[in-house]
């Protein structure tokens, strides 16, 4: 690295260099700099021209640690096609916005109005970071944005404003941003397209959940009943899959496209500073809210020691809910289905039908139940704290009653006992 670079030049600025990982990253003090911190300057391949930073620190060894996270950090980036350099929702919204040809009344409108509300919603925000979860967010902050949000201080200059949008209004908001994110997509300004999906005024229908109860009773009918009454060796190896699976959603929370691209090499376990040994899982870039990591509940790491015994393909690479020849496991949602029809479960109370995406609101609700910190949850989750408070608001010690929660079903003594719901959750086998 340091071959490509003029001597003179080098001589006369820079002193202390020194290269690490193979001469790709280049640390060096700058002379006359009073605090002698160290530089970093790190050149990868499919990366144009050179990043540097300083690493904020005199110290030779934590230097080498910032460059070594920045050369890691700038390398998932090109893998991923991801920009190297971030840029704000706002500074994208002005180019985009002067590159229009459109007539002046369309102008006007995306100024006037689309430009006040998604520039004070995704204004902050780095375009890379606007993902579905973002755009879901969007939509209840825009019906209320003139009742109880930042148009309440506005009220008295618009005179004309509806409280509530129209259905038309929104889908002409929605149109104007599918316009925005399509066209940033498409220069390089981020490189997931999110989906723009359009919430109807006034509709909330939330899918339902298990209760605790209902998940023993599910639990139990697999293990005792289930999986023994398979056809043959193949169909009692894909409901024992299954079984594990539906474990696994309901400890860990995961939307059906999250569990779908696991591999093997997207689950670890890491010691803390407290020498408590933890599971974590990684969320794969191309999903709903993109990359992120989770602390995975010890019985999520249970469930996949035997998902590992059950299943053949192991490898770092291999997915982690596939068949028995290693490929996406297609079978769970009809299975599944027929599985809730057999135990009597398939609808609820109120007559909704569940599906496996009903097991990622069993385990929201179980864990704030258990007063697991809401933005925890979120994090975990993946989805904010206000979409949580405002679907779940409705959790609380009415409806730890109401719902049995107080009592649950005890395997080993085969009668109802009053357990913590905490107990009672990683008793589910």
């Amino acid at each position: 690295m340091v071959d490509h670079i003029n001597q003179k030049n080098w001589k006369a600025f820079y002193e202390d260099k020194h290269t690490i990982r193979d001469g790709r990253v280049l640390l060096f003090r700058r002379k006359g700099n009073a605090r002698k911190i160290w530089q970093c300057r790190v050149k990868l391949m499919g990366m144009k021209g050179y990043v540097t930073k300083s690493t904020g620190t005199h110290i030779y060894e934590e230097a080498v640690e910032f460059a070594g996270s920045l050369f890691d950090d700038l390398r998932q980036k090109v893998k991923d096609r991801r920009p190297l350099k971030k840029h704000l929702f706002m500074d994208v919204y002005k180019i985009w916005i002067e590159t229009l040809h459109v007539t002046q009344s369309r102008f006007d409108y995306h100024e006037k109005t689309a430009g006040r509300y998604f520039r004070q919603f995704f204004g902050k925000y780095d375009i890379e970071d606007i993902n579905d979860a973002v755009i879901d967010d969007y939509w209840p902050w825009r019906l209320n944005y003139w009742t109880n949000g930042p148009g309440v201080k506005e009220r008295h200059i618009y005179k004309n404003f509806a409280e509530k949008p129209a259905q038309a209004t929104l889908r002409m908001e929605r149109s104007t941003l599918r316009q925005l994110l399509g066209w940033a997509h498409r220069n390089g300004y981020m490189p997931i397209l999110p989906q723009v999906k359009l919430v109807r005024v006034g509709k909330e229908n939330p899918r339902p959940n298990f209760t605790i109860n209902e998940m023993h009773k599910l639990t139990a009918f697999m293990r005792d009943e289930w999986i023994k009454g398979g056809r043959h060796e193949l169909h009692k190896w894909q409901r024992n899959m299954l079984r594990s699976l539906i474990q696994f959603l309901a400890h860990t929370g995961l939307r059906p496209k999250e569990y779908r691209l696991m591999q093997w090499r997207d689950v670890w376990t890491e010691k803390g500073k407290d020498g408590v040994t933890r599971p974590f899982i990684r969320v794969r870039q191309d999903t709903k809210t993109g990359r992120r990591v989770l602390v995975a509940q010890d019985r999520a790491w249970k469930v996949l020691r035997r998902v590992r015994k059950l299943s053949k393909h192991t490898e770092d690479d291999d997915l982690i809910w596939c068949d028995r020849n290693g490929r996406e496991m297609l079978f769970a949602g009809k299975t599944f289905t027929a599985l809730l029809k057999e135990c009597n479960l398939l609808l609820d109370d109120e007559g909704k039908k569940r599906t496996l995406y009903s097991l990622r609101h069993t385990y929201i609700t179980n864990r704030l139940l258990n007063d697991i910190p809401i933005d925890e949850v979120a994090a975990n989750a993946g989805t904010s704290v206000q979409m949580i408070v405002k679907h779940y608001k409705h959790i609380g010690a009415t409806q730890r009653a109401e719902r049995g929660f107080t009592k649950v079903w005890d395997e080993r003594k085969g009668e109802y006992v009053d357990h913590g719901l905490r107990e009672s959750m990683s008793s589910l086998d």
